[in-house]
């Protein structure tokens, strides 16, 4: 589950200008086999039965905090 939230307590938050992130790795202490499908984003891959994952890429669109129909 992820979540983007402001409060600002005027009600406008704002845009988030889109980004990615580029040869992405991440390691966890014990093996988790469905870690991969946490990520809506980017493909994760493991070759060490669920410790190491990697993608070459994720792709983050802009977000408008003001707006309700943002696609991450």
């Amino acid at each position: 589950m992820s979540a983007d939230e402001c409060y600002t307590g005027s009600g406008t938050c704002g845009t988030v200008n889109a980004w990615d992130v580029s040869n992405f790795t991440v390691t966890l202490n014990k093996a988790d086999t469905k870690f991969g499908s946490t990520m809506t984003k980017g493909s994760l891959k493991t070759s060490d039965n669920g410790i190491t994952w990697t993608t070459d890429s994720i792709e983050n669109g802009t977000i408008d905090f003001d707006d309700s129909d943002d696609t991450l």
